[in-house]
């Protein structure tokens, strides 16, 4: 962790209990990634910066909430045309809990979230996660493998959608070139009440 004038910055393994509070400018310099066994909560309002080609890669718990009047924003630090960061992967193994009518109770969640200018958005294999209220742009490939995407904005993006053993509702895709064929590929994915 190196404190700068405009922020704190980050890079490799995070360890441990971490918050961000929104207080500074977050900048990710280099490759950043939250083992399984370590926590990063990001409260509202904070602002993270991914350098160009870096990625942000979640095997732990990450509480990630921001809220509709405050939300929590990740862009790429660059003043380049065309500059994108590497990808986000949300591989989370901690386990969402929702009450009987659907709401979080605990366990990793990334919600009123804005992602934007970066390659690759994905999970894996078991990752148990809670995607919702987020609004991802500029975005060139969606790639799930577990986890419950709801109620997101997907917008502007030449993107593919590649959709796996996920579920993926009520979610609105918007102004998005589909050239790359098939565009959205739902397999083994509860694919249901999506607005494109």
């Amino acid at each position: 962790v190196l404190n700068v004038e405009n922020g704190v910055q980050y890079q490799g393994n995070l360890t441990g209990h971490n918050v961000w509070d929104g207080s500074r400018l977050i900048i990710i310099t280099n490759n950043l990634q939250v083992d399984v066994n370590d926590t990063l909560i990001i409260m509202p309002g904070t602002k993270i910066l991914v350098r160009p080609n870096k990625f942000v890669q979640i095997k732990g718990t990450l509480i990630c909430r921001g809220t509709p009047e405050n939300p929590i924003s990740f862009d790429v630090q660059s003043s380049g045309a065309g500059s994108i960061f590497d990808f986000f992967g949300f591989y989370t193994h901690t386990p969402i809990i929702l009450d009987s009518i659907g709401n979080y109770v605990s366990g990793s969640i990334i919600s009123y979230t804005n992602f934007k200018n970066f390659r690759l958005l994905q999970t894996d294999q078991i990752s148990t996660g809670l995607f919702e209220y987020n609004t991802i742009s500029n975005c060139q490939y969606i790639s799930t493998y577990g986890g419950l995407f709801r109620k997101n904005l997907f917008k502007h993006m030449n993107a593919r959608f590649d959709l796996n053993n996920s579920t993926f509702e009520n979610n609105i895709i918007t102004n998005c070139d589909f050239s790359v064929n098939p565009a959205i590929n739902a397999s083994g994915t509860n694919f249901s009440g999506n607005l494109i």
